[in-house]
């Protein structure tokens, strides 16, 4: 009687058939500026990058305003780091991405990076007692279900807007310190408009860095395409260096998610200096912590980026090829 093959058998063996070996002749398989570094097969990828074909996709989709590898570069990049080593590291960055992501919507813009106004010592203030400033994230009124506390605190513009207590308003309800609306969050957690002066406090610290290989990405959306080409750009390869942006206490990464990801690639064991780092966790809500960032980003004159236009890799490798009298 013919032995018929179990799915599993033909499933593993259709995966060994499409993934082959180092050194294989390229299948060809389509890489756009879309696809995902979870979607692409690492030893696919390798063998493009080693057939120096400058019409190889991969190299191919790396052609684009801010960094242009070539078919003899990319060779030439891979070949220094071992085509072995990169698929395994291509492996391992696609195995840390998680399946879905936080929505850019939740996602802070902080003080930090240059085109971000305010400063990190605002920041630090905002989510600290005493200070200038205290954002209201513990409202002790509602705590203790004090009645009148409660009709008070009602009569605040802020909260009548939001319609409920101690929740921070959507992304770009305000703007700016000139609002005073937002001068109004910023000191929502004061103790003569919230009773308790130390009970607002989210641990946050100034600077710090983060192992790439111990930072956990947030974003589910990293594209091979970014990743690569940042890593192999021969004016300038991103291994480690300054995120130029906030993250949170346990590593998670709240941008600069390709600059991780090329250096996962160039040099995993490099570290990732941060603008300041937070206890997401403070609230007992990741996302709810995030919405309070993203509230005080707004209210220093930072409108978050829920919508499409230049990102801030795109400005941090402008300024880098300025540096580099690439561009005028």
């Amino acid at each position: 009687m013919k032995k018929i093959p179990s799915l599993v058998s033909i499933l593993f063996e259709e995966e060994e058939k499409s993934t082959g070996k180092i050194g294989d002749a390229p299948r060809g398989d389509a890489v756009d500026k879309s696809t995902n570094v979870k979607d692409v097969d690492p030893i696919e990828i390798v063998n493009q990058l080693l057939s120096g074909d400058d019409n190889a996709p991969i190299v191919k989709s790396t052609q684009g305003q801010w960094f242009a590898t070539n078919g003899a570069q990319a060779k030439e990049w891979v070949e220094k780091i071992g085509p072995e080593e990169v698929a395994s590291r291509i492996k391992t960055l696609a195995s840390k991405i998680p399946t879905s992501g936080l929505p850019k919507s939740v996602m802070p813009f902080l003080p930090g990076p240059e085109d971000a106004k305010g400063s990190v010592d605002q920041v630090v203030d905002a989510l600290s007692p005493g200070g200038k400033f205290n954002i209201d994230t513990h409202n002790e009124a509602v705590q203790k279900n004090d009645v009148s506390n409660i009709r008070a605190l009602k009569e605040r513009k802020v909260n009548l807007k939001r319609g409920k207590f101690n929740v921070p308003p959507a992304p770009n309800t305000f703007v700016g310190m000139d609002d005073a609306e937002s001068k109004e969050f910023m000191t929502s957690g004061h103790e003569e408009n919230d009773g308790n002066k130390d009970d607002d406090d989210i641990k946050v610290v100034k600077g710090g860095s983060v192992p790439a290989s111990d930072a956990i990405p947030t974003q589910s959306n990293i594209l091979i395409y970014k990743a690569l080409g940042m890593a192999m750009n021969p004016k300038n390869q991103i291994a480690g260096g300054d995120l130029d942006a906030w993250a949170g206490t346990n590593g998670e990464i709240l941008d600069g998610h390709h600059r991780w990801a090329a250096t996962m690639l160039n040099d995993p064991s490099a570290s990732l200096g941060t603008a300041g780092q937070v206890d997401l966790q403070s609230l007992g809500d990741e996302k709810r912590t995030l919405k309070f960032l993203t509230a005080l980003g707004n209210a220093l004159g930072n409108a978050t980026k829920t919508e499409s236009r230049k990102t801030r890799d795109d400005l941090l490798i402008e300024k880098w090829q300025r540096l580099a009298g690439i561009l005028k």
